[in-house]
């Protein structure tokens, strides 16, 4: 900026558009203006929103410049203290002009629009946006976040109060997914409270980042194991000898006392290694020791002084009682250790439980807790988990039975007693676990069976109402015509000829349903993937739907780039889609299709203008033989199923979003080929 601001700047700031950033502004200016301040407002886009038209009543709206931008210094002329630019990225010149000259600026601004969070915003929406505004530019500025969750927004959409209809293309319908939304808002609200508190945010992350990054349980020792106990012997042995070798040399002139504290740090350090056994061994030694080389007369088993058979005595007293607490303290906060430990065992043990399938996890747990060589689930003689080497039957360590689930393999490290309780309770999870897996397996099996035998009875059903109607009606268009006794006219032939026709493809195309529906459920569908062009997917489905298909807008840029798909099975599922927009269009409304590439996918959207559907009904759409409303075509209610079962062979989706002000629009998104 070319100097410092004296005027104040409050930016309202939004994570997509339609959330109620010019409403708020404007709301603000209006509030400052009942105050008696001098408010003008330079920009402000209503958006043909009536609500926020409504709050520019009464306020001084200046022209812009031919260019459509800010006239500065008309807005300079009025000498407002307030003035109202919407738009801050387009438009931050000028704002700039007016801060310098003192006067408060009201403006708003996208997420997306700010320098630093640009290729962030662009990563999710894919749409990078048409201009910017510095970081610096904002620095002391006033910003309030507008918000609003992706729920009530997408309703605001669905309502057509954020963009009509007509003007919903594929790429800003893109920037309203739910995905997105909440990911730009994630954006917009950390961006705030780094802009107003950069410290607690700080804080935030980095207590967040302690928890995501909890170690491990480390595997757990026994309490004074023998291992420790051997250390201990082993430091009296060497000690003792070495410690009385240099007591003895011939520079050493140490009173009783001072050997004998000598001595006592000894039985000290092998208490706190070795335990209670080793520290009392060590304190007689000692005592004997201290007797033999250092009571007069030396090397003799005889006390003279009577002091000196005291100090002897309490020091056997003292050495013991110390040992005998340093030791139990050394034995009590290895188990606090040992209890810690086993806690955060069995904590993750059941963190572990909430998974889906926590097999592999709780045996790779067991292996890691134990510090075993390897753990393995058998059953029936088959290896069902294992993590490390699958061991050897004379290499396991311990065998666990699981019931009717098989049996539990360890094999190496070592196993304290105090460990079968843990061990227990991973076998109990690893039981359940593996029950559970067991008949999620068995329901799947049902449910696949389930769904065959509804897939045969619909397809029993389909054949016996929905394909002997246009057989019964060329039955009886023929029979007519086949009639000697009858001389028909020609007007007559032909409109039977034409029934002939009509119901000759919509048998073929319910016959075509059917048997694109058998191929995806016993999974037989062959794919052709190659790079396709859309201005050779879309003409040709229009055509294969006859006039109807020449009612529908199609708005599909040539520039967009290839799919990779099947264009056959394209065709088909964008046809399906077509058609089922058209049959729900109301007169004068036409299905609209539109096109973008989103990133490395294609978006095509095609929408109509009809009654729309509930939420709850989304997906029940896409499910064979299902039709939520009677439209009289005497369809089977297979076209959606037929086409999101394609889209999905092909690596792509199909959902279900409102059309803005009424209506369904089906969004398919296919993965684009590079050029």
């Amino acid at each position: 900026m070319s100097g410092s601001l004296t005027g104040e700047l409050r930016v309202y700031l939004g994570a997509a558009p339609g959330v109620g950033k010019t409403f708020a502004m404007l709301d603000e200016a209006r509030r400052r203006a009942a105050r008696g301040t001098a408010v003008v407002v330079a920009v402000a886009n209503t958006h043909g929103r009536t609500r926020t038209a409504e709050l520019l009543d009464g306020l001084p709206v200046l022209a812009m410049t031919a260019s459509g931008d800010v006239d500065v210094d008309r807005v300079l002329d009025a000498r407002p203290a307030v003035a109202v630019v919407d738009g801050l990225a387009r438009h931050h010149g000028a704002v700039e002009r007016l801060l310098d000259a003192g006067i408060t600026v009201l403006t708003t601004l996208d997420i997306g629009e700010i320098e630093s969070l640009r290729g962030a915003v662009e990563e999710i929406v894919a749409t990078p946006p048409a201009a910017t505004v510095p970081d610096v530019f904002l620095r002391g500025a006033q910003v309030e976040l507008v918000d609003m969750t992706p729920e009530a927004l997408r309703r605001r959409l669905a309502h057509g109060n954020v963009v009509p209809a007509e003007e919903l293309d594929a790429r800003l319908a893109n920037r309203f997914r739910s995905e997105n939304l909440a990911a730009l808002r994630d954006i917009s609200l950390r961006w705030v409270a780094d802009h107003a508190a950069p410290a607690r945010d700080a804080q935030v992350d980095r207590a967040s980042q302690l928890v995501r990054n909890l170690p491990p349980t480390s595997p757990r020792s026994a309490v004074l194991s023998a291992r420790r106990q051997l250390i201990g012997w082993l430091l009296a042995a060497a000690l003792l000898p070495l410690l009385t070798l240099l007591l003895t040399l011939p520079d050493q002139s140490l009173e009783l006392s001072s050997t004998l504290f000598a001595y006592l740090a000894v039985v000290v350090l092998v208490a706190s290694i070795g335990g209670i056994r080793p520290a009392l061994v060590t304190a007689l030694v000692a005592s004997a020791l201290a007797n033999w080389f250092f009571t007069p007369p030396v090397h003799r088993w005889r006390v003279e002084k009577a002091e000196d058979v005291v100090a002897l005595l309490v020091f056997m007293a003292v050495g013991t009682l110390i040992g005998s607490m340093v030791a139990t303290a050394s034995r009590r906060s290895t188990e606090a250790a040992r209890a810690r430990a086993d806690a955060a065992t069995l904590a993750r043990l059941a963190a572990t439980s909430i998974a889906d399938d926590p097999v592999e996890m709780l045996v790779e747990q067991l292996r890691g807790s134990f510090a075993l060589d390897a753990v393995t689930v058998r059953r029936d003689g088959m290896v069902v988990a294992t993590a490390g080497p699958v061991p050897a039957p004379e290499r396991t360590a311990l065998r666990l039975p699981l019931g009717d689930e098989g049996e539990l393999l360890i094999g190496g490290g070592a196993l304290a007693a105090d460990d079968r309780a843990v061990l227990a309770a991973y076998a109990d999870q690893l039981q359940s676990a593996l029950r559970s897996r067991r008949l999620r397996e068995q329901a799947a099996t049902a449910r696949a069976l389930s769904e065959a035998n509804e897939l045969r009875t619909a397809l029993l059903n389909a054949v016996s109402h929905d394909l002997r109607t246009p057989l019964a009606s060329i039955k009886a268009s023929v029979s007519s015509l086949l009639q000697d006794d009858v001389e028909w006219p020609a007007e007559a032939i032909r409109e039977f000829l034409a029934t002939i026709d009509a119901e000759t493809d919509r048998l073929d195309g319910l016959v075509g349903n059917l048997l694109d529906m058998s191929r995806l459920q016993t999974g037989t569908l062959e794919l052709r993937s190659r790079a396709v062009g859309l201005d050779e997917v879309i003409p040709a489905a229009l055509a294969s739907l006859g006039p109807v298909g020449d009612e529908v807008d199609v708005a599909v840029p040539e520039s967009l780039p290839r799919v990779r798909a099947d264009a056959g099975l394209l065709e088909r599922a964008v046809a399906n889609v077509i058609a089922n927009a058209v049959r729900y269009s109301p007169p004068g409304r036409p299905a609209r299709i539109d096109a973008a590439a989103i990133g490395p996918w294609v978006d095509i959207r095609i929408a109509d203008r009809g009654p729309g559907i509930g939420p709850a009904d989304h997906e029940r759409v896409f499910l064979p033989f299902q039709r939520l409303r009677d439209a009289g075509d005497g369809g089977v209610g297979l076209g959606l199923a037929v086409a999101r079962g394609f889209v999905d062979a092909m690596g792509g989706t199909i959902t279900i979003e409102d059309t803005p002000g009424g209506g369904l629009t089906m969004v398919f998104r296919l993965p684009a080929v590079e050029s």
